[in-house]
């Protein structure tokens, strides 16, 4: 059987590491736990639109008369602790994807061991395989806008 280890589980990581799986490969997914997901559901678009939601209730709210400004900050603190339980509950649907027969989940970050193309380190644990797929995503870019990133700007 043909071993694939994927480093990092975000949409393409964890979505190709489901069709290695299902094709026979015996598939090893590195990642921390807190960024299973990747960075569109953890830091990016997930969050940007639970917050914008929630802005976008409270402004209607508002509006209608039906919340004034104290308990306009009160639902800040709620928008917030609502973003985390969605974001959660996604986190926790890619995990159990992790889960598929034919995948291990390896928490932690990996490294490669020198002058071993096939083999990666996690932790003490080394893992060997014929094939290793990077799948470290990206990171959020801001813009070049300037006071974008003064205090009180939510980008």
């Amino acid at each position: 059987m043909q071993k694939l280890i994927i480093i990092g589980a975000g949409p393409g990581g964890y979505e190709c590491a489901v069709q290695a799986a299902r094709q026979g490969l015996e598939v090893h997914v590195i990642d921390s736990p807190e960024h299973v997901g990747g960075t569109c559901l953890n830091e990016g678009c997930i969050p940007t639109k639970c917050l914008c939601h929630s802005a976008a209730v409270a402004d209607i709210l508002s509006a209608e008369g039906a919340l004034d400004a104290e308990e306009l900050a009160d639902r800040h603190a709620d928008a917030l602790r609502r973003k985390e339980e969605v974001i959660g509950r996604l986190r926790d649907g890619v995990t159990s994807v992790l889960r598929t027969p034919g995948i291990t989940f390896h928490p932690g970050r990996a490294s490669f061991v020198s002058g071993d193309p096939h083999s990666v380190k996690v932790g003490e644990e080394t893992l060997t395989a014929d094939a290793i797929l990077i799948a470290a995503g990206s990171e959020p870019r801001f813009l070049p806008v300037p006071g974008a990133h003064t205090e009180g700007v939510l980008t």
